[in-house]
């Protein structure tokens, strides 16, 4: 997995497994759309569910 997957995956589980791509921007520093893009390919490594919403109010959940 790439350094930057890493660190979303990271953040996700620091903000308790459940967040929108904008609080995962804001622990992160990465832009929304970078982070919507990159969602894809760590759902493809890491069990990450998408709970629905919009842009930045899309909401993503690991599942472990």
């Amino acid at each position: 997995m790439k350094k930057r997957h890493k660190i979303i995956v990271q953040a996700l589980r620091d903000l308790g497994g459940q967040a929108t791509l904008k609080e995962i921007s804001e622990k992160t520093g990465l832009s929304v759309n970078g982070l919507s893009q990159s969602m894809s390919w760590i759902g493809a490594h890491v069990n990450l569910e998408c709970l629905g919403g919009d842009g930045g109010k899309c909401v993503y959940k690991i599942i472990e």
